[in-house]
């Protein structure tokens, strides 16, 4: 029997001295133990993770059992199986405001679910209808709100909102901030949001991939702020030809960055990852001012010569610009 199990990873922050820090690997917890003491089981997939509020327990999504694993990382050298929870559906991300999980879930022809689970009690709550397939989720810092993108529907109809759900409220339902139309990016008729990341402030900045763009919505007002336009890199020194050598020697010029995985820094600053998708993808990262709504740092090809020296460069990639 052939078994494929995804594990889970804890990490350490390593202080070696005042000049520096890095993470390091203390342990190694096999998902499909949760699941079979022997992993005596075909498939497991550790999905998604996160942590409880005291950061004692892993909350994960196992997107091929249909379940939700717990485990005890009270001793991060030593993780020990918990609890687990048996779904209606396929799990895919999970995140935790106020010490709960919650978990989209993807229901075969039924409406989509956020399943809200207690940690401390490793029980489901109550499930959240929502409105589309959950692409990405997030939760403000102040645990007061939740937003989601979702992908495109069946019948290829381009999401044009994102979903928000006040956890201050006695009744938590999900309203929409509809982003269609928006001034500044490719096809305002299809925004088509894709990850998104919530600052202090309650402003979620959204990326807009295949829009290469950004936008800023304020959740307190429930309103769009600004888009920002992600612009145009041109990269040096970079291997373009697949050809079994790596020689970054070749450029590539006026890509569209076409940013996906986004996150804030502080309250004024955030970076995407510039992964491309139709036109573009620039291999690498930019930070923007959203004050400013300008570009205040690019990595260039750091990020190619940076894997190049580690020896995982990924040579069959070369001729595209996705990072």
């Amino acid at each position: 029997m052939m078994i494929f199990a995804v594990a889970l990873f804890v990490f350490a922050l390593v202080l070696p001295d005042a000049h520096s820090e890095y993470f390091q690997r203390v342990a190694t917890y096999p998902a499909c133990e949760l699941a079979s003491f022997f992993c005596a089981i075909d498939t497991t997939v550790a999905r998604s993770v996160t942590t409880s509020s005291d950061g004692n327990t892993l909350i994960y999504t196992d997107s091929e059992l249909l379940k939700v694993g717990f485990v005890d990382i009270s001793d991060p050298d030593n993780p020990k199986p918990s609890e687990i929870i048996e779904l209606d559906g396929i799990p895919k991300y999970v995140v935790q405001a106020r010490n709960l999980a919650l978990v989209t879930v993807v229901v075969k022809d039924s409406p989509s679910l956020l399943v809200v689970i207690d940690i401390e009690e490793a029980r489901v709550i109550t499930k959240i209808t929502l409105s589309g397939v959950a692409n990405h989720i997030a939760v403000s810092p102040d645990d007061n709100y939740v937003a989601l993108t979702f992908e495109k529907s069946s019948n290829d109809n381009p999401p044009n909102f994102i979903a928000v759900i006040d956890l201050t409220d006695r009744i938590w339902t999900p309203f929409e901030i509809e982003i269609s139309d928006l001034d500044g990016i490719r096809f305002p008729s299809d925004p088509e949001p894709k990850q998104l990341s919530i600052n202090e402030d309650n402003v979620v900045a959204v990326s807009l991939q295949k829009n290469n763009g950004v936008v800023l919505i304020d959740l307190r007002r429930r309103k769009v702020i600004t888009t920002i336009d992600a612009g145009l890199v041109t990269l040096d020194n970079v291997d373009v030809t697949i050809d079994r050598v790596i020689s970054q020697s070749e450029s590539s010029f006026n890509l569209l960055r076409e940013p996906n995985g986004i996150a804030w820094i502080d309250d004024r600053y955030f970076v995407t990852a510039d992964e491309g998708i139709l036109d573009g993808g620039s291999r690498g990262f930019t930070i923007f001012d959203s004050i400013n709504e300008e570009i205040s740092y690019t990595s260039g090809s750091l990020i190619d010569h940076l894997t190049a020296s580690i020896g995982h460069y990924p040579e069959q990639l070369s001729n595209g610009n996705s990072g």
